[in-house]
């Protein structure tokens, strides 16, 4: 009788013990399982939310095929250009800058269109031109500039003084928002006569984990008219919200020359910093509260790119945007 109550007693200890071993195991499987789930959410969410944060106004991740660009000018004496902004953020999304250092490097070259299909994937279509081909097609004296500061590059042919490929070196200090501006410009002749030559931009970064972006520029011409004419508007993609986005990308171009007034309201956005030090660099451009004035002149300059950071933007339209968040008078 001992022995049987000793093998009972025995018997029920051993299945406690499984039976807290069973529910241990069971708590740590479980645990480790909600962990890892929550740690792939995390995850996903923040690729998700941040995107590629390391872009441009202009320049972008596809093919550079699937990236062509115009630059209008108003007359065959007028020199087009604009500027290329480099940002370690998503566009748009200044509020969520890369959290490191980035160095990069941005190259400016000419190229040609081969003919090939432009959705033909296994071909570039836009390929490097070489001196041969300049002086074969008539194209030596073609030049176009890569600026950065007070520092201009020439792309050209060798015998009018240029390089069939220039770059500058930047950086972009991580942790906050910040953008280096560039300046493109191509001589007239591109736009009136419009050869088989463009401008491929690519600015690559050293971080692997980043994109690179590339853009091809070439020209045109829209006529002037009979009458001066100078007009800001945001170009967005307007598939998304105003609130949607942290920072706004607002044009300022037109033909003519005169006086160009910009204004906006401070509850709701703010001027760059950068875009204002760009504005007021322009002889004669003043500031009073929230509004630039400062002259335009075609002539010298057609197209102004510049950033607005969101203060409070809820409920606006993108017309709201463009009738009151932002105006212009032209004069």
């Amino acid at each position: 009788m001992k022995d049987y109550k000793r093998r009972l007693i025995i018997a029920v200890a051993i299945t406690i013990a499984l039976s807290f071993s069973v529910f241990f195991v069971s708590v740590a499987v479980t645990f480790a399982a909600y962990t890892n789930s929550r740690h792939a959410q995390r995850t996903i969410a923040t690729y998700e939310a941040n995107g590629d944060r390391f872009s441009s106004n202009y320049l972008a991740k596809n093919k550079s095929k699937f990236n062509v660009k115009t630059i209008y000018t108003t007359s065959n004496e007028v020199n087009p250009s604009t500027h290329i902004t480099i940002c370690n953020y998503e566009q748009g999304k200044q509020s969520l800058p890369y959290d490191k250092n980035v160095s990069y490097t941005i190259t400016a070259r000419l190229v040609y269109d081969d003919g090939s299909d432009v959705n033909d994937n296994l071909r570039d279509k836009y390929l490097p031109v070489d001196e041969a081909y300049l002086s074969a097609n008539s194209l030596t004296g073609y030049k176009a500039y890569l600026k950065s500061g007070g520092t201009t590059k020439t792309l050209g042919s060798s015998t009018a003084g240029g390089s069939l490929s220039v770059d500058f070196s930047g950086s972009l200090a991580g942790n906050a928002a910040h953008s280096d501006v560039y300046s493109i410009t191509l001589d007239a002749a591109f736009a009136e006569n419009k050869p088989n030559l463009y401008v491929e931009v690519v600015s690559v970064p050293s971080d692997a984990s980043l994109p690179t972006i590339r853009a091809i520029f070439k020209s045109d011409i829209r006529s002037q008219g009979a009458v001066n004419a100078w007009s800001g508007e945001f170009n967005d993609n307007t598939a998304t919200a105003p609130s949607g986005y942290d920072g706004y990308n607002y044009r300022i171009t037109g033909v003519g020359s005169g006086t160009f007034i910009l204004r906006w309201d401070g509850t709701k956005v703010k001027l760059n910093d950068k875009s204002k030090k760009m504005l007021l660099d322009i002889t004669g451009a003043t500031q009073a509260g929230n509004s630039i004035t400062f002259p335009v002149d075609s002539g010298v300059e057609n197209v102004y790119d510049v950033i607005f950071n969101k203060v409070s933007i809820t409920t606006e339209t993108w017309s709201n945007m463009n009738t009151s968040v932002v105006t212009f008078d032209f004069h």
